[in-house]
């Protein structure tokens, strides 16, 4: 969605992690309010966390040598991955 908008690079991994502790800090009161946080998601939610905000500061430099048009295939081809992903977990269930 956001490189529809003209985003990429650093820009586009800024605005993607922001509205992604956004989105879990929503995710958060609102569970928290239906009562659904158990301890081992309380402590097992700070170490995704962090893997997930380290993430965009380990490829930076990565990302910066990129073309604008190298970088929308590599997105895609992640975007991809996870949705064959989702697909496998979801027939293997």
């Amino acid at each position: 969605m956001f490189t529809r908008y003209g985003l990429s690079g650093g820009g586009f991994l800024g605005f993607e992690a922001a509205s992604a502790l956004l989105l879990y800090a929503a995710k958060l009161a609102t569970f928290g309010q239906a009562g659904a946080l158990t301890s081992s998601v309380v402590t097992r939610g700070p170490v995704i966390g962090i893997a997930l905000m380290a993430g965009p500061f380990f490829v930076r430099g990565t990302v910066r040598r990129l073309n604008p048009r190298r970088y929308a295939s590599l997105i895609d081809v992640v975007l991809v991955a996870a949705t064959a992903g989702m697909f496998i977990a979801l027939v293997a269930r």
